[in-house]
């Protein structure tokens, strides 16, 4: 699974690809993307706080 760091670095790199296509359908795609992306970031935040062991071993086991 990916790190808090990795999930925002990839919502990132979703929302500079929306900005750099000039498909609407491209851009609708990227921009979903990029918010499963930034939801998968905000989940894994909160279950460091609730659960730092649990999300240690989350983060291990890519």
């Amino acid at each position: 699974m990916a790190s808090v760091r990795e999930c925002r670095r990839q919502a990132a790199e979703c929302k500079r690809a929306s900005k750099a296509t000039g498909q609407a359908n491209v851009r609708a795609i990227t921009l979903s993307m990029a918010k499963s992306w930034t939801a998968l970031a905000n989940q894994l935040e909160r279950l460091e706080e609730a659960d730092p062991a649990e999300a240690t071993w989350l983060g291990r086991a890519r």
